[in-house]
């Protein structure tokens, strides 16, 4: 997986935590630590970043997002003709 942003340290490390915990097991204390030990929230402006409570600390393991149940009908044809 290869996720990156210019300064690569806060919204880079808020979704690897948020990955590490879904497909890894990670806990929610090892994700912050892992987050603190590269740099995370190093200025004061992300030291109260909103996103670390509602993305790692509310995290809940296979909260997927649910694919919708409808289906959409394809025109005569299929799709793109």
């Amino acid at each position: 997986v290869l996720i990156h942003c210019k300064a690569g340290r806060d919204r880079t490390g808020l979704l690897t935590a948020v990955w590490r915990m879904e497909y890894q097991g990670r806990s929610k204390a090892e994700a912050v630590a892992e987050l603190k030990a590269n740099g995370f929230a190093t200025f004061g402006a992300t030291d109260a970043n909103v996103y670390l409570d509602r993305l790692v600390l509310k995290f809940e393991p296979g909260l997927r997002p649910r694919r919708p149940s409808h289906r959409v009908a394809l025109p005569p044809g299929g799709a793109g003709q």
